[in-house]
């Protein structure tokens, strides 16, 4: 991923690391954070406001309006909670990887410059 830098801390990515991406942008897996608590967010649900991203409990006590945009996945309205990444929006439930069919949930979500969501697991057996 030469030329790309992380969001959050602005740094490159180097060989082999694992790439996030999410809203458009790019992310080392430890620095997807909520912008309000600082929470991880790899696997989580949050939402986008402000061009900050927050998890669900902080944009829920900021007042934010919830997120309704069809899911990429299933085609169903995806409102309240989503996940956002790949530049798509995803119900919770409908964000799996592509190689094994298995909901993505806690154990990460990666471009692997084929811009597929996949378990590093998964990731590791292409």
């Amino acid at each position: 991923m030469s030329g790309r830098v992380c969001t959050n801390c602005k740094k490159g990515f180097g060989p082999g690391v694992p790439v996030v991406k999410a809203v458009e942008k790019f992310f080392h897996k430890e620095c997807l954070t909520c912008s309000s608590c600082k929470t991880n967010l790899v696997g989580k649900e949050f939402v986008e406001a402000g061009g900050s991203l927050q998890c669900d409990g902080c944009a829920s006590k900021s007042q934010q309006k919830p997120v309704s945009v069809p899911c990429k996945t299933c085609g169903r309205m995806a409102e309240g909670t989503v996940v956002k990444a790949f530049g798509f929006t995803f119900h919770p439930t409908c964000m799996k990887c592509q190689v094994c069919s298995k909901p993505v949930n806690n154990d990460g979500f990666y471009d692997d410059d084929t811009d597929k969501i996949l378990h590093l697991e998964c990731l590791m057996k292409l």
